[in-house]
């Protein structure tokens, strides 16, 4: 089915636990919902152990997320955030990849993308099923900030 829905974006969510620790990680279950008011709906899978990965606890738990537009300069830093890494380890410090402050929500901005969509969710709400486990979550969140930055003309 994954293949008959193409091409499907990326959604580089970054998130903050409710202890203040920083998660960034791409997510290719994004899409636009609505338009008024602005919303954008993701899917995250639950690790195959039956772990909920650190995004969706971190959205759960604050109701903010930043989405960040992936471009190629960002796609090898963006593919270096999909690996397990531990809780307490923070995918911005791992990869490397610079922040700025967001405007209306708590986690920060990729530094450098082109646009983002500063959210606080709206619903979450679990899907599928498997043996005493959710398989992923659908978070919808209503963007309150849009931000984009203008290209440089080409030389």
């Amino acid at each position: 089915m994954t293949d008959l829905v193409a091409p499907r974006p990326i959604a580089w969510v970054s998130s903050v636990s409710d202890e203040g620790r920083r998660n960034l990680a791409p997510f290719s279950y994004y899409q636009a919902v609505c338009s008024r008011p602005p919303m954008v709906v993701f899917s995250v899978a639950w690790w195959p152990d039956g772990r909920m990965k650190d995004t969706l606890a971190n959205v759960l738990a604050t109701r903010e997320m930043v989405i960040n537009h992936v471009t190629d300069a960002h796609a090898e830093a963006m593919n270096a955030t999909s690996a397990a890494f531990p809780p307490e380890t923070s995918e911005w410090d791992a990869c490397g990849i610079a922040a700025e402050p967001a405007a209306v929500v708590a986690p920060p901005r990729v530094a450098g993308a082109l646009a983002c969509l500063e959210c606080k969710l709206v619903h979450a709400l679990p899907l599928g099923a498997a043996p005493r486990q959710t398989v992923s979550h659908t978070g919808r969140g209503r963007s309150g900030s849009f931000r984009r930055r203008q290209r440089a003309a080409p030389s």
